[in-house]
């Protein structure tokens, strides 16, 4: 749930509906270190990375 926070609260047409139902939610769902987590990748989800990796493919 909280991986398709971020994509949720940036399609939805009423994101302030997604953060209530998400803080209905937190309690019985949501660990400190989860938290943590979602708050420094909202913090950081538009700021350009410094760097790119790509896997090479298997096979």
């Amino acid at each position: 749930m909280l991986r398709r926070l971020d994509l949720l609260l940036r399609q939805a047409p009423a994101p302030h509906a997604v953060l209530s139902a998400f803080f209905d939610l937190l309690p019985r769902v949501a660990t400190p270190p989860a938290l943590l987590s979602l708050r420094a990748h909202l913090a950081a989800r538009r700021a350009p990375l410094a760097a790119r990796v790509y896997w090479p493919k298997a096979g």
